[in-house]
């Protein structure tokens, strides 16, 4: 898989910027193209800009004019070059997050919005990784560690002859297992487990507490406090079977909760944020769950750049 620095992205989206704005000197056309010539991936990063410029035309208006009304970065001295600014400082975002399929972070194993993937361990357990999930695997004399970077995985460990502890290292500590199956989903503010067959135990990563949690019980904690444990709940583990399960949840909501299954951006109208939906949406068929939400709700589910902008709407005719 190719790495590209997020400096390249932003880069070419100067030398882009600079181009729309007046035609290059000869000094700066020189310097463009040493900088485009300086490896294989300035000249892809060069040429995906190229085309993302041709396909933002397509976005409607009431998409982006919210995003060029609260972009201030660029200070430009007329109307047309304040747009030129904002627009390919959306599309530098764009590309970045969702058009190209290398991620953001590294890892010895990740997966895309598109399909889930299961792994053996050099141990012989199992582990599922849900879509846009990113882990690590440190085996050693001493210790079998998972390093969860991004997402939600599930596994079923195996016995190990030599008899190391197995422990997964989220962002806010640790989860260490006693012969088990769980499920482990690491967030921005925190870390939910839950354990199906088994026990574990959970430990923050800035503090002496631990809980040792049993079959059927589900927790979150985060790096200074593990929260009360709760009986498991059905929907912790709907992204295995395909599914993210809703119960009278926001539309909003909803559409956060499938962020993971979705290749690029979803915008919603202020008169449909609210709606509240409930359901089981699969979340390995996109076009199936919009088409439900639509059928369902009643709004318009509109689909831009090959689904990477999706715009959903109240039905004016209900």
């Amino acid at each position: 898989m190719i790495k590209i620095s997020k400096e390249i992205y932003s880069e070419a989206v100067d030398w882009l910027m600079r181009m729309q704005e007046a035609e290059l000197s000869d000094t700066d056309q020189l310097q463009f193209e040493q900088w485009k010539n300086l490896s294989s991936e300035h000249h892809y990063v060069w040429q995906k800009t190229l085309e993302m410029s041709k396909l933002i035309e397509q976005i409607p208006s009431d998409i982006t004019q919210p995003i060029l009304k609260n972009m201030d970065q660029y200070q430009a001295k007329d109307k047309k070059n304040l747009y030129l600014g904002s627009t390919f400082t959306f599309i530098f975002i764009f590309i970045i997050y969702f058009m190209y399929p290398y991620s953001p972070w590294y890892a010895d194993y990740q997966t895309d919005a598109i399909k889930q993937k299961t792994i053996q361990l050099p141990d012989g357990g199992m582990l599922t990784l849900n879509n846009s999930s990113a882990i690590d695997v440190n085996y050693s004399n001493d210790l079998r560690k998972i390093v969860i970077k991004r997402g939600d995985i599930w596994i079923k460990t195996h016995h190990d002859v030599m008899n190391r502890p197995f422990i997964v290292e989220s962002s806010h500590g640790t989860v260490q297992a006693l012969g088990t199956e769980y499920y482990i989903s690491q967030r921005n503010e925190n870390t939910l487990t839950a354990v199906d067959v088994g026990a574990i135990k959970v430990t923050p990563e800035q503090s002496a507490q631990t809980l040792i949690l049993n079959k059927s019980q589900q927790v979150i904690f985060n790096s200074q406090h593990i929260f009360n444990a709760m009986p498991i709940q059905p929907s912790s583990f709907a992204w295995k079977s395909g599914f993210i399960m809703a119960d009278n949840i926001t539309l909003k909501a909803l559409m956060n909760d499938l962020q993971p299954y979705k290749k690029g951006l979803v915008y919603l109208s202020d008169d449909v944020k609210n709606i509240k939906v409930s359901g089981n949406f699969p979340t390995q068929n996109l076009q199936q769950t919009y088409q439900m939400i639509s059928n369902t709700y009643h709004v318009n589910v509109d689909e831009f750049l090959n689904g990477y902008i999706i715009k959903i709407k109240k039905n004016k005719k209900n």
